[in-house]
């Protein structure tokens, strides 16, 4: 007789596939201290990120605020597989709160939702970080590379494009070390301000931004 599941087995598998989105409740954890901004990474409008609900990865078409992985894996800073748990359980994000794995209707209703916080949403309106985010996207955009990508041959030779996507992607790498020379912030505090590094980002774009050709400008 099989048994239907209605409770966490502790087992860790939400955890492993990736940390939660935040949503504009969640904005009361970062001012209690639970984390912050350093722990905290931003996939901007048209990258891919992988959704919880339906299990698989899918471009944005939004901005989307998460708590960062380990090491270069999806699996959630703060989930500890020692005991399986959760290093901040009372003070878990929304999303957390909310996903059962045996029903996962309830989080899929709430990243239908608008309250989706923001970059925005961290930082001064009116300052100089609020006024570098805004060049820095204007710069930086992945609908720039996106534009690029899908340009016709006719219109722009290969290398010509490609020359172009590199250079978008230097420029946000240099844009980044002056800033972290300037402020002393923290490196991981970057992902949050400012996104994935754009020539990580662009990945599954196309397969040449998988390729030798195009990492060794980024990758020492």
């Amino acid at each position: 007789m099989s048994v239907t599941k209605r409770s966490c087995l502790r087992c860790g598998t939400c955890c492993r596939k990736g940390g939660p989105g935040l949503h504009g409740e969640d904005a009361g954890l970062i001012e209690q201290g639970v984390f912050s901004s350093k722990d905290i990474v931003c996939f901007r409008k048209g990258e891919l990120a992988y959704n919880q609900a339906k299990g698989r990865l899918e471009p944005l078409s939004c901005e989307l605020l998460k708590l960062q992985g380990k090491k270069g894996t999806w699996e959630c800073l703060f989930y500890d597989p020692g005991s399986k748990g959760c290093r901040i359980y009372a003070g878990r994000p929304l999303e957390c709160r909310t996903l059962m794995c045996w029903d996962t209707r309830p989080l899929e209703k709430i990243m239908t939702d608008d309250d989706r916080l923001q970059r925005r949403d961290l930082v001064p309106q009116n300052s100089g970080l609020a006024a570098l985010m805004a060049d820095h996207e204007a710069h930086c955009a992945l609908e720039r590379v996106a534009r690029l990508v899908g340009t016709n041959q006719d219109v722009m030779e290969e290398r010509d494009r490609r020359a172009k996507i590199i250079d978008i992607c230097l420029y946000d790498l240099h844009f980044r070390e002056a800033f972290r020379e300037k402020t002393g912030v923290a490196d991981a505090a970057l992902y949050c301000y400012f996104g994935r590094p754009l020539f990580r980002a662009v990945r599954g774009y196309d397969p040449w931004f998988e390729s030798e050709d195009f990492l060794r400008y980024f990758v020492k």
